[in-house]
């Protein structure tokens, strides 16, 4: 009995990990992405603006 609860638990966990994972692995590369552009961006604009003084 206990043997099962921890198959099933550990079951469970694997599966909160592979879910975790598959956002992760969504979710991180747009977001480097967007922080890329953002901070090209940022630098452009800020050269940009030495540039004019």
């Amino acid at each position: 009995m206990p043997r099962k609860s921890f198959s099933t638990r550990s079951s469970f966990l694997w599966r909160a990990l592979q879910y975790l994972y598959l956002r992760y692995t969504i979710f991180v590369p747009k977001y480097l992405t967007s922080l890329i552009f953002l901070y090209i961006f940022t630098r452009l604009s800020y050269s940009k603006n030495l540039y004019n003084y």
